[in-house]
């Protein structure tokens, strides 16, 4: 609840749009600016979490993307900070799959630049999103594709750092890491499930593990380990996890987590939930159907198990979509509506199949 501080004074409530375990996201009346913002409510229990919070916070500051919504402050406010962010009009992805809404390719490759283009922008701050999924993507009312919810996201340089996961949309080396520290524990622990998007997830939850390289605070659920199980909110000694997370070249795992996004985009089946049978089943269901073999082949790319066998950095993933956008783009009304893609694929032809990799070769 707000009470009468500042964040009463700045802003008028208009509606809680999400909430979960670590507090609740308000769309508001933001007074000075005469515009609709987001205010993302935060508890902590330290103020080493909420220096950390900050930090991640000031770095989203100074991203500039058209798809990455906008951060105006950040406030503290006792055990509790707030996030003032950027409202985005539309619907997340996830919504729109959930009715079953079809997209063309046209579309897909569209929000795929687009969404490309704010990881260039993040990984260039050295941000890594590490939760990139249908729930964390929204449609604006102008048909744009943002990136939204960095609740999980790698800050280069901070102490405090944790690892989590979506099923199906997790890189194979996040999976791997997750299931790691999950079973390494010296003391059974309660596993957290976060659902502090902005809006109610309808596939996937990022499951969470949260730590410093001393302890971890485990929510929601539970996780039945040797004979005992830990209740909520009790916090345990966690093992070294800065090591295995320094590891991970996360950005190359965005690639990944966007890849296997935009591949449930395309073709509305969700991703496999173990990585290691992802990369087969999204091949094979995007060669048995009427693709665009350049679209199938920057998702294929994407989606590698081994990180160095995927785009070799977002920019490089970028300029590939350029690349197929100018030389494949489906250009006549009934392709742009999704109608003929068959034909479409016909006319690209072994080029458009190929048009990917040789982006990425050039640029590399």
């Amino acid at each position: 609840m707000f009470g009468r501080n500042e964040i009463s004074r700045s802003f008028r409530i208009e509606s809680k749009i999400g909430s979960g375990g670590s507090g609740a996201v308000y769309k508001a009346w933001h007074k000075r600016m005469q515009k609709y913002i987001v205010v993302k409510e935060q508890i902590y229990r330290s103020k080493n979490d909420a220096e950390t919070r900050r930090n991640e916070l000031e770095a989203l500051k100074n991203i500039k993307s058209v798809y990455i919504p906008q951060v105006f402050d950040y406030i503290t406010t006792g055990t509790r900070s707030y996030t003032v962010m950027e409202y985005i009009e539309g619907e997340s992805f996830d919504k729109r799959l959930g009715r079953g809404k079809k997209s063309t390719q046209t579309q897909v490759i569209k929000w795929y630049g687009q969404l490309a283009s704010a990881l260039v922008s993040l990984h260039s701050r050295d941000v890594c999103h590490r939760d990139i999924k249908p729930a964390n993507i929204m449609l604006t009312a102008g048909g744009d594709a943002c990136l939204i919810d960095f609740n999980s996201a790698f800050i280069k340089g901070n102490k405090t750092q944790f690892t989590s996961r979506s099923l199906g949309y997790a890189s194979p080396e996040q999976y791997e890491l997750y299931e790691r520290l999950k079973t390494s524990r010296d003391e059974p622990v309660r596993l957290k499930s976060h659902r502090r998007g902005f809006f109610p997830f309808y596939y996937a939850e990022t499951q969470m593990i949260e730590g410093g390289g001393r302890t971890t605070q485990i929510e929601n659920g539970s996780l039945s380990a040797g004979t005992s199980t830990v209740k909520t909110g009790v916090r345990t000694p966690l093992l070294n996890v800065l090591p295995a997370m320094n590891d991970i070249d996360w950005k190359l795992s965005d690639i990944y987590s966007l890849g296997a996004t935009m591949y449930h985009i395309l073709t509305g089946r969700r991703p496999p939930k173990k990585p290691a049978e992802a990369p087969a089943e999204i091949v094979g269901i995007l060669d048995s159907g009427d693709y665009c073999g350049g679209l199938v082949d920057l998702i294929r790319k994407s989606v590698q198990i081994q990180p160095s066998d995927r785009f070799a950095s977002a920019a490089i993933l970028s300029d590939a979509i350029k690349t197929f956008t100018r030389k494949h783009l489906l250009s006549s009304p009934a392709e742009t509506a999704g109608v003929a893609t068959a034909s479409a694929k016909t006319a690209a032809g072994a080029p458009a199949a190929t048009a990917a990799a040789e982006a990425a070769k050039t640029s590399a």
